[in-house]
């Protein structure tokens, strides 16, 4: 480690009454200043390494500090360094001034904001957001799992609609799959699926809730109420039970008789053929007679 030892020991300050520096070799008008041999002059043989230089008159971009790495080679432009200042890499992305001092990082179409997994996936990044190739702003992923986060979980769209959570639906009803294709709503025994009635002809029942369908306590597939009337509807009326067996209807019963009615018909049938069969008889003997006298 070394330095420079002073020759004049001083115990004081200055006060320069001129408006420029004490050391005239640390201020320019220009960067190009910097490496003009016509600048420094004679003077330039007393640069030195780690010089510092301040640059006050060019443009934005190019005001600043700079610091002489190689005084031999002042007039390289690559000699100077912008303290503060570094070589900005070719992919950087930029923020865009979008007015009301709001500011926007501005991807291109399909450009994505990625980030990488850990674990298994370390190597593999995954899309976070973007504005896909079909105009639609994309979050996520399909190789990894969304999550969204805020206060009390609650997640809005528009600043308006809500988002529904699955911890929000508590008095729905859903369904399981019972087979493959198939999906039952599967109630809890004596639930059931109700329906209010009407204000109709009279009566109005649009307060009251009816039994549709239910599982009941006893264990009974409970169909309808006994508070209000059940229609049945089916193509030509035609109403099976298992499958096989049809149910009656009083326009069917137009070709039947009561049973009551059917015993006492049949008993008088059986009085009838019981006294035809009397005369049956009585005649055939009448006829035998005569038969007989006949041949005497």
């Amino acid at each position: 480690m070394s330095r420079d030892i002073g020759i004049f020991a001083l115990s004081g300050n200055y006060e320069p009454n001129i408006k420029a520096p004490l050391d005239a070799r640390t201020r320019v008008t220009l960067k190009s200043d910097l490496t003009d041999a016509n600048v420094w002059g004679t003077i330039a043989a007393y640069l030195y390494d780690g010089l510092l230089v301040s640059v006050s008159g060019d443009t934005e971009e190019n005001n600043g500090v700079y610091r002489l790495k190689n005084s031999k080679a002042y007039g390289d432009v690559t000699s100077w360094e912008k303290i503060g200042a570094s070589e900005l890499p070719d992919n950087l992305v930029t923020y865009t001034d979008i007015g009301d001092n709001r500011k926007s990082v501005t991807l291109a179409n399909y450009d994505s904001i990625s980030g990488y997994g850990t674990g298994d996936l370390a190597d593999q990044a995954f899309n976070l957001v973007m504005l896909s190739k079909w105009n639609k702003a994309d979050f996520g992923s399909t190789g990894v799992e969304l999550n969204l986060n805020a206060p009390d979980a609650k997640v809005t769209v528009n600043d308006t609609y809500s988002v529904i959570l699955d911890k929000d639906i508590t008095d729905v009803v859903r369904y399981s799959e019972v087979s493959e294709g198939r999906h039952s709503i599967m109630l809890a025994n004596h639930d059931t699926i109700s329906g209010y009635g009407a204000n109709f002809d009279g009566t109005d029942l649009s307060k009251q809730a009816f039994n549709l369908i239910m599982v009941s306590k006893w264990n009974k597939a409970d169909i309808g109420s006994s508070g209000i009337q059940m229609n049945l509807n089916s193509p030509n009326a035609d109403v099976t039970v298992n499958d096989q067996y049809h149910i009656m209807l009083d326009k069917d019963m137009a070709n039947y008789v009561a049973k009551s009615d059917y015993d006492e018909l049949a008993a008088q049938v059986a009085e009838l053929k019981a006294t035809v069969d009397s005369l049956t008889s009585a005649l055939e003997a009448q006829h035998a007679q005569l038969l007989a006298v006949g041949e005497n």
